[in-house]
């Protein structure tokens, strides 16, 4: 390409100098942070919307935000929030906001979820997975309006980690107001997609699979916004993510294969690596409500045909941990003790005889795109149908658009499905509640639809109890459970990475896998 036509086709590309392009494999189906249960929906939602309280960038420490202050009684049941005056709304072309955040915005994004009578709550689906999947519909006793600007959460059992999942993105605080404007011009459904939030940025467009384009929000209550525009680009193919990196065309992406990763880390590169170790979990995923994966001897020879091992050199190059446990092992209540998953064929082979399944055929579900936990699916699921067949299964391998798999695997419609999870907070309820409780069966993140009332009553008991030693012991023997009933097979604990062009300059990568702009800048050429 000639080099006046290659320059002149990078201005035309950034044509906004203080814009952010974050590139990404997929595009949110909804921008309604409530109903969502993916991260790439969450990267744009966590932008235009804020909560009652943050995690501190970077970090996973709790801060005031739409809350400045709280109080929590002695009994550990009753939340009293303060919220924070003059924060304004974002306003779009169907509705300028007549007042600032207050009460009833609060009370309005709670019940709307909690409440099933409520006008709102089934508008556009009426799925609310995490805030199912949490227990905090059966939790939630009553949400109190005590004035303007204080809010009473009363909950019917103490929870140790209330705080935390109040700083979750399904928990940000929606517009009472917008929804009453839509719903008088018959248009309540646009509350999914055309979103009003509090946040740092406002959605200034959305492009199906193409882009979303926010802008920045400069009546926001914080003055640490630099960036005036951020782009989330749709870009499938991890082959062109890497090249639009390149072409100076994409600022952030999370999602190169490991091997390309080593060429940003040399002196010259246009771009660095930044990584830490990740709160996450790949998995298989086993429906134990669909036969024959109901009988636990023939998921016990699938967990003994898997080479995990040969799995994390050959498809993670190392980056990472084998994982035994749903949690990583720096997660309170981590147990080390629980016995691995050994890799043994010829005892799987034995097993596969004993039970009359030699030959019997599978659908093992791929995820069609790369995630934090598994960069690279495809190689995966060849690999485990490589071992699966050594002992003599069938497998047939499923794959379908994203949307599809999201919601198919939901409904539980597959066998095994490859997953993974990405912590939204350090607390280990949120990994149990959310992936093995029986109340995540019926919201649908639990995609192995295990459930143990056994296990249901210890991390009930764990997250009800703030004595860390004792909510220690409790998540340890959910663990052991949990081995003993193999409703899935965890792989590794990916590290996570982003690669950011250099002159994206005060960016942290978020131990959560979330994303957070906020005091992010682009540094300018003509710095001296």
């Amino acid at each position: 390409m000639n080099l006046l036509v290659f320059f002149c086709l990078l201005i035309f590309m950034r044509s906004h100098a203080n814009e952010l392009r974050y590139c990404t494999e997929s595009l949110p189906l909804l921008l309604n942070p409530q109903k969502a249960s993916d991260s790439n929906t969450f990267y744009v939602t966590r932008s235009i919307y804020g909560r009652l309280v943050d995690f501190k960038r970077g970090g996973v420490d709790i801060e005031p935000s739409l809350a400045e202050k709280w109080t929590i009684s002695p009994d550990n049941l009753t939340y009293t929030f303060f919220l924070r005056k003059n924060v304004s709304f974002h306003e779009n072309i169907f509705f300028t906001p007549s007042r600032f955040f207050n009460a009833d915005d609060v009370v309005f994004s709670f019940e709307k979820m909690r409440d099933t009578k409520h006008p709102f709550h089934s508008i556009g689906g009426g799925s609310y997975e995490y805030f199912e999947a949490m227990g905090l519909k059966e939790n939630i006793q009553e949400i109190v309006r005590v004035d303007e600007n204080t809010v009473r959460i009363i909950l019917r059992q103490p929870n140790a980690s209330f705080l935390s999942m109040l700083a979750m993105d399904f928990l940000s605080i929606l517009s009472y107001e917008y929804a009453l404007h839509l719903q008088k011009l018959k248009k309540a459904g646009h509350l999914d997609m055309y979103p009003i939030g509090t946040g740092p940025f406002f959605l200034e467009s959305n492009t199906k699979d193409k882009e979303v384009v926010l802008k920045k929000f400069n009546k926001y209550w914080k003055k640490n916004i630099k960036l005036d525009r951020l782009v989330f680009a749709q870009i499938p193919l991890e082959e062109d993510r890497y090249k639009q990196i390149y072409a100076n065309n994409c600022d952030i992406t999370g999602s190169l294969n490991f091997e390309r990763l080593k060429e940003f880390r040399g002196q010259g590169s246009p771009a660095s690596v930044l990584d830490k170790p990740g709160l996450n979990t790949s998995y298989l995923a086993l429906n134990t409500q669909k036969k024959p994966l109901d009988n636990i001897k023939l998921r016990e020879a699938i967990s003994s045909a898997l080479n995990r091992k040969k799995y994390l050199e050959t498809v993670f190059l190392g980056q990472g941990l084998i994982a035994k446990n749903i949690i990583p092992p720096f997660i309170l209540g981590y147990n080390e003790q629980v016995r691995d998953y050994s890799y043994n064929p010829e005892f799987a082979k034995k097993i596969i005889k004993e039970i009359g399944f030699e030959n019997f055929e599978l659908e093992l579900w791929v995820l069609p795109i790369s995630r934090p936990y598994l960069q690279d699916p495809a190689t995966l699921a060849e690999l485990i149908r490589e071992d699966l067949k050594a002992i003599g299964l069938k497998i047939k391998l499923v794959t379908m658009d994203w949307a599809q798999y999201l919601l198919k695997t939901k409904r539980g419609e597959h066998q095994m499905a490859l997953f993974g999870w990405v912590g939204d907070h350090s607390d280990p309820d949120n990994f149990f509640s959310v992936l093995l409780s029986c109340d995540s069966v019926e919201s649908g993140s639990n995609r192995s639809r295990w459930c143990s009332k056994e296990f249901d009553d210890l991390i009930l008991a764990a997250r009800s109890n703030h004595n860390t030693k004792l909510r220690s012991d409790l998540y340890r023997k959910a663990q052991k459970v949990v081995r003993e009933n193999i409703p899935h097979i965890p792989f590794t604990h990916a590290k996570q990475f982003r690669v950011i062009l250099n002159r994206v300059q005060n960016y942290k990568i978020d131990p959560l896998g979330a994303e957070n702009f906020e005091g992010v800048f682009i540094e300018t050429q003509n710095k001296k």
